[in-house]
C-alpha cells in the first residue's frame, strides 16, 4: 500500500481564484447603528492538486495575534464547506472611541487544523469619515448635540431625508458634512477661518490631523462649517453670531 500525505497550501479567494494583493490597504467602517455595518466576506480553501478519492484540508480564518484589528470586530463563519469556507468580517466603530489617526491594523489568518500551512491577509479599518448610522429612535437633535452642532446643519446636510421627526429606516445613514481636499497652501488655521470650525473641532472630525495641526495635500477632510449662524456680505465677507 503506498500511503502519500499531501502538504496543505491555505490561501485566500478572490473570484474563485487564488488572491494576488493580500494587503487590501484602507478599508472604511461606518460609526453609529449596526444597521449600517460594513461587512467584508473572505473565503479560503486549500490549493493542494488531488487526485480522485483523495480529499483536501479544511482551511479556516482565525485573527492574527500581532494584529488582530478593534476588539469588537468579528470574525464569523458563514458558509462551511469541504472545498472551501467563507467567513465574514464585521465592525461597527463607536464615535468618540474608534477614531484612530492610523487606524486599526488587522490580519487574517488562512490555516489547516495544525497550522502546517498559513497565508497573511492584512487591512486598515478606519472610520468613515463625515458618515454616521443613526440608531432606532435616535433623532437629528440628538446627532447635533453629539456632534456640537445645530441639528439643522445636519438636516441640510441630507437632502434625502423627506420628514426629519419621522425618519424611515433607509434614511438613517447620514452625512456629518462634507468632504474637503486638502489643497496646496492650505494649513489647519486657513481651513478653520474658512469653513468656520474652531481648529480642535477639525482635528476631532479628522483623527488623521497631526497633533500639531499638520495637514498635507491631497488629504480628505470632513468638514461642518455652520449654515444657521452665519451672516454674509456682499456674498463673500461672512461672519459667524
Amino acid at each position: 500500500i503506498n500511503v502519500r500525505v499531501q502538504q496543505p497550501q491555505s490561501a485566500f479567494l478572490c473570484d474563485g481564484a487564488p488572491c494576488t494583493q493580500l494587503d487590501l490597504g484602507v478599508q472604511e467602517f461606518t460609526a453609529g447603528s449596526s444597521d449600517c455595518s460594513t461587512e467584508l466576506e473572505f473565503t479560503v480553501s486549500d490549493l493542494t492538486p488531488v487526485s480522485d478519492g483523495e480529499s483536501k484540508y479544511i482551511i479556516s480564518i482565525s485573527k492574527d495575534p500581532e494584529n488582530p484589528g478593534p476588539e469588537s470586530m468579528t470574525l464569523d463563519l458563514i458558509e462551511p464547506g469541504e472545498l472551501q469556507q467563507t467567513y465574514k468580517v464585521v465592525w461597527t466603530p463607536q464615535v468618540g472611541v474608534d477614531d484612530r489617526r492610523d487606524g486599526f491594523r488587522t490580519c487574517l489568518i488562512a490555516h489547516d487544523a495544525f497550522f502546517m500551512s498559513t497565508q497573511r491577509l492584512c487591512f486598515s479599518a478606519v472610520v468613515r469619515k463625515c458618515k454616521y448610522c443613526m440608531r432606532e429612535g435616535e433623532t437629528l437633535e440628538a446627532v447635533g448635540r453629539r456632534f456640537g452642532v445645530d441639528w439643522l446643519q445636519i438636516y441640510m446636510a441630507n437632502p434625502h431625508i423627506k420628514d426629519p421627526d419621522n425618519l424611515a429606516p433607509s434614511e438613517r445613514l447620514i452625512n456629518l458634512g462634507a468632504l474637503y481636499t486638502v489643497r496646496a497652501g492650505d494649513y489647519l488655521e486657513l481651513l478653520s477661518q474658512r469653513f468656520f470650525q474652531r481648529a480642535d473641532e477639525l482635528q476631532r472630525l479628522n483623527t488623521d490631523v497631526d497633533e500639531d495641526g499638520g495637514i498635507r495635500a491631497g488629504m480628505v477632510m470632513c468638514v461642518m462649517p455652520p449654515v444657521c449662524s452665519v451672516d454674509c456680505l456682499y456674498g463673500t465677507d461672512c461672519y459667524t453670531y
